[in-house]
């Protein structure tokens, strides 16, 4: 039986524990802890390119046996940039109401868009976004699968008051995918996973249309 675990598709913190500065000991208990979430995490692409508007769930690889559905699109892999996990929902762990999170990703997705409009030196859009979230059994947090040079995603990241990014990075074990945690605000969370490809798990919160 797999378990669902709540995860955070753009790794925040919790302002509380973090902001005991004097307490060293709490912040790497918190750090250990978030390691542990996004190892653990699972996540959806909506409409990816290739995808035929089909959504793609993702889930650490629990043994070498472990293939998936094999849905990683080639038009996916073909993409000339990194790709990375992004949203502007809850900065540095703050519960913000849906409607404000909403608004903050609204921000976010009209700057993907101006990304978007401007070329590379060889001519490929500087940007390719689509839809993305994380979710757990009671919650759902929407943001962002951004193809985009690392830099831009990290000021992003900066100016959104983000924890940290996940990287996406197709390796030679197909259908295995390592997904990289990226540190943006806090260091030494990195929690590198192998994930594949999962059927939608029986849950409401995984729904992209779920606005609960």
């Amino acid at each position: 039986m797999v378990v669902y675990r709540p995860f955070l598709f753009l790794l925040s913190i919790n302002r509380r524990s973090m902001s005991a500065s004097s307490n060293i000991s709490k912040v790497t208990d918190r750090q250990k802890e978030l390691g542990t979430r996004w190892a653990e995490s699972y996540d959806c692409w909506v409409n990816a390119p290739g995808s035929v508007n089909k959504p793609i769930y993702t889930c650490p690889q629990a043994s070498t046996s472990m293939l998936g559905t094999n849905e990683w699109p080639q038009a996916v892999r073909a993409l000339p940039h990194p790709i990375f996990g992004l949203t502007a929902s809850n900065p540095r762990g703050e519960e913000w109401a849906a409607d404000r999170n909403r608004r903050a990703n609204k921000m976010l997705q009209q700057d993907l868009e101006d990304l978007s409009k401007s070329s590379d030196r060889n001519s490929n859009p500087s940007c390719y976004w689509w839809h993305g979230l994380g979710f757990g059994e009671t919650w759902q947090e929407k943001g962002f699968i951004v193809s985009c040079e690392r830099t831009k995603v990290i000021d992003l990241a900066r100016k959104y008051e983000q924890a940290a990014v996940y990287e996406f990075v197709f390796t030679d074990e197909e259908p295995v995918v390592l997904r990289k945690t990226v540190p943006v605000l806090v260091p030494n969370v990195e929690a590198d996973v192998r994930i594949v490809t999962c059927p939608q798990p029986p849950l409401a919160t995984s729904r992209p249309d779920y606005d609960g």
